[in-house]
């Protein structure tokens, strides 16, 4: 089974932590009839399904690639990230629903020394998931490095034997940089979706606890009240955490450009290149969160060094922190001037009607 060890091994503790106490919650929920403990336990349950799917995920994410998955499965993390902030949205949207009745006709705690118990074990098993997981974050890293084999550095190579107009270049994913390069942090979606989910319960425990108490000491009709106002502290939380994940997320999944990249900047510096007359079919998206991937046409003079043109391509896309690309040199046999030419006038055949973005109507 792939994945990172140390993960799988803290989804696999603090998810059956998890799990007991929230079916032990639930089951002391109805045997009191008490509507925060049953709403707390399955709050807590949801967490189980959140580490399940992170646990898929970080599973599956290692998988090799096969000739029907050509990048493997490292998205799995993206997917799994996905699905988490969007149910942590959707549970935030619940509970508002939820606690808005309560102040219509609210309800005032039972036997409240039991629910600040449960209330604090909870703040326990999800504090300690917290800590754990964002321990897992805090040493997760992505720095390049001399990491690749023999045969690897062989399969990166272009075939000089080809004719001009049909060398292409490709680069593996992982590709080693120069020494001294900086690593940089990049975020696993997932691990970070099933960190808020913890985190958001820690806080709906830590006000499950402050209601019981208050209820306990004080017989006063305002304590009733307390449970509703606390679940919308819970619902901001989850909200402010949970909505950038998903735009993020998205944004890959789309295959967006990074927004710290410059497709435009590029494009001019690429045209700076002495035997460069236009590049086209230019794409940089990420494969995952910090591994942006480009692909690029460049029409060239046909006297011109093919090596020495997709080295200078390569240095451009090195300064933009692209560091994987594949980069296809195409010939010119008279000059012109230099331009970014439209994306698909140089994609396939003369007359081509079944290219997407060129279709004729």
């Amino acid at each position: 089974m792939g994945g990172d060890p140390r993960k799988l091994q803290a989804y696999r503790i603090v998810g059956a932590l998890t799990c007991a106490y929230s079916v032990a919650e639930i089951g002391v929920g109805l045997w009191l009839r008490s509507l925060l403990l049953l709403s707390d336990g399955f709050h807590n349950f949801s967490d189980v399904a959140a580490l399940g799917l992170a646990y898929l995920a970080e599973s599956a994410s290692d998988q090799g690639k096969t000739s029907r998955m050509s990048f493997g499965y490292r998205r799995t993390k993206l997917v799994g990230g996905l699905i988490n902030n969007v149910a942590l949205f959707t549970l935030a949207v619940y509970v508002a629903l939820d606690a808005l009745p309560k102040f219509i006709f609210p309800e005032a705690l039972t036997r409240p020394l039991i629910v600040v118990a449960f209330g604090a074990a909870g703040l326990v098993i999800n504090a300690f998931g917290t800590l754990i997981l964002g321990m897992l974050g805090l040493g997760h890293d992505h720095s390049h490095g001399p990491s690749k084999t023999a045969s690897e550095r062989q399969d990166s190579n272009a075939d000089l034997s080809l004719p001009l107009h049909e060398l292409e270049v490709t680069m593996p994913v992982e590709e080693a940089q120069p020494s001294g390069h900086a690593s940089h942090h990049h975020h696993d979606s997932n691990l970070v979706a099933v960190f808020t989910h913890y985190l958001g319960d820690a806080v709906s425990s830590c006000f499950v606890v402050i209601a019981g108490l208050l209820a306990h000491f004080f017989d006063a009709e305002w304590t009733m009240y307390i449970d509703p106002t606390a679940s919308y502290f819970v619902v901001m939380l989850l909200i402010a955490s949970s909505l950038r994940p998903i735009r993020d997320i998205s944004w890959m999944l789309l295959q967006g450009v990074p927004r710290n990249i410059d497709v435009d900047k590029i494009i001019k510096e690429l045209l700076t290149i002495e035997a460069i007359l236009s590049v086209h079919e230019l794409h940089i998206w990420e494969l995952i969160d910090g591994l942006p991937i480009a692909s690029v046409h460049a029409t060239t003079l046909t006297e011109c060094s093919a090596p020495h043109v997709i080295d200078q391509i390569k240095e451009v896309f090195h300064r933009h922190n692209v560091h994987s690309s594949t980069i296809q040199i195409e010939a010119e046999t008279s000059g012109s001037d230099k331009t970014s030419v439209a994306d698909c006038e140089n994609n396939c055949v003369v007359d081509c009607v079944a290219e997407f973005c060129c279709k004729k109507e």
